[in-house]
């Protein structure tokens, strides 16, 4: 056995250490590229589901997700997208049930340890540009607006697999909350 993952730590060694260090990153981006793959053979609850694992790292989807609810609006309606965003709504809910049953505090928790790592200067341009040259935190929404707006546009000339590959590839350019870990989405 060890034989077989020295291979692999050769073979894929930031794959190894990415899953060995418990980082979501690599297997959040396989989900999304599956489902781009496979959205048409997968029922509207089953995608529910798959996106929901995906708010595990919400900074990972902030491009790819309004890609898929757009290229889903275009080959199914509003009514689809509308019933597909109940179910993420609903398997979001479902997964976050255990947090409501560890405690009350969890939620002021959560949001006193975002309000502590917002000082420390993550590897991103937003970072870069707030930080360390003084822009107003506002520049972090321009950047999203540029990275939604280039991935919506690709989107409407290529297929939902290689829009959400694009999309998937800006993300640690143009997102305000990146860390070094989910910068394998540039492989």
């Amino acid at each position: 056995n060890e034989f077989i993952w020295l291979i692999f730590l050769a073979l894929f060694p930031s794959t190894i250490i990415n899953f060995t260090m418990g980082q979501f990153s690599i297997m959040s981006v396989f989900l999304m590229l599956l489902l781009a793959r496979l959205h048409h053979h997968l029922p509207l609850w089953a995608k529910g589901v798959i996106i929901a694992l995906l708010f595990a790292k919400p900074q990972l989807i902030i491009f790819s997700l309004p890609v898929f609810l757009y290229h889903l609006t275009l080959e199914k309606g509003f009514k689809t997208t509308l019933i597909q965003t109940a179910w993420i709504i609903a398997g979001v809910t479902a997964s976050s049930l255990p947090l409501f049953f560890e405690g009350h505090h969890w939620a002021s928790q959560l949001f006193a340890n975002l309000r502590e790592n917002s000082q420390w200067l993550q590897p991103n341009i937003s970072s870069l540009f707030v930080q360390r040259f003084g822009f107003p935190p506002l520049f972090s929404v321009f950047l999203i607006m540029i990275g939604l707006g280039f991935s919506l546009y690709y989107s409407s000339r290529h297929n939902l697999y290689d829009s959400i590959s694009v999309s998937l590839a800006i993300t640690p350019l143009l997102s305000p909350y990146i860390w070094s870990w989910d910068f394998v989405l540039l492989f």
